[in-house]
């Protein structure tokens, strides 16, 4: 694999995905939250897919072709948004 990205399932409009940093031994995930989308309140549970990027010649002759490929998930983590503290 080339290159491996996380990307959200359903996720709401607000949050995404900053920053995925990946070692031998573990992953740290930075998410990005927009105050301006987010409400308090809102109670959800996001889902996190990892893919990979991979080089492929179909025919074996031909240039590879880049493709994201599935590698698995991460377990759901329910979150909800409260009032920023003044």
């Amino acid at each position: 694999m080339e290159k491996v990205q996380l990307t959200l399932h359903d996720a709401p409009a607000g949050i995404s995905v900053e920053n995925v940093s990946l070692t031998p031994d573990s992953a740290t995930v930075l998410l990005r939250a927009d105050a301006e989308k987010l409400k308090p309140g809102l109670r959800e549970t996001d889902y996190r897919r990892f893919r990979g990027e991979d080089c492929e010649s179909e025919d074996g002759k031909s240039p590879p072709q880049k493709r994201l490929v599935p590698l698995g998930s991460l377990p759901a983590i329910p979150f909800e948004v409260v009032a920023k503290r003044p």
